[in-house]
């Protein structure tokens, strides 16, 4: 009977054997993951650390572009400022006030017609019993829908107003009463 007796011991021995390289295995698995747990926390940090340290650089740069460009505009702040009321849109015309006045329709991007038209109101600047002079830029794309194959002499209000060259319209108290075509025809009454 003691040789069952040492068989079982064996037995035994053999299976805490087992049980503790189980158990070491385990507890390496559990180290590992520890250790992969922790190179992961700390690479996400140094991530966070690398983005808020990007974002303060990008801020700081951000207010030294800012305040250089406030330093520019104090300084330009003194410069005069005029304002052109001269130019309208075209569904204005009707519209610039009571009495009379003159609304000039042309392409201001053709050079040949602007610059006749341009000198032509010059020089009508320059006379005592001037009227109002407004300019409608028939090549602003707002103003492209009254340009037309067929001139409108007689337009009721702004929709009717259909140009097909260069155009003077002379309002008198919102209606039309002169109505003179062609960039020779305009540059003539101007003078």
């Amino acid at each position: 009977m003691a040789n069952k007796g040492k068989g079982k011991n064996n037995n035994n021995t053999k299976k805490n054997t087992k049980s503790v390289k189980k158990n070491t295995k385990a507890v390496k698995k559990v180290e590992e993951k520890q250790d992969d747990f922790t190179s992961n926390i700390s690479s996400k940090v140094f991530a966070i650390i690398g983005i808020a340290i990007f974002f303060c650089i990008f801020y700081l740069i951000t207010i030294y572009i800012t305040d250089q460009n406030k330093e520019k505009t104090d300084e330009d702040t003194d410069t005069e400022v005029t304002i052109s009321y001269k130019n309208i849109i075209a569904g204005r015309s009707f519209d610039m006030g009571e009495g009379d006045y003159l609304v000039i329709y042309y392409d201001t991007n053709d050079e040949d017609i602007s610059s006749k038209v341009s000198e032509a109101m010059s020089e009508y600047e320059a006379k005592e019993d001037k009227l109002s002079i407004y300019v409608v830029d028939l090549h602003d794309s707002i103003n492209t829908r009254y340009k037309s194959d067929e001139s409108n002499t007689h337009p009721n209000n702004a929709s009717e107003i259909k140009i097909k060259d260069t155009t003077v319209i002379k309002f008198s108290n919102k209606e039309v009463s002169e109505y003179i075509e062609g960039t020779d025809s305009v540059v003539e009454y101007l003078k």
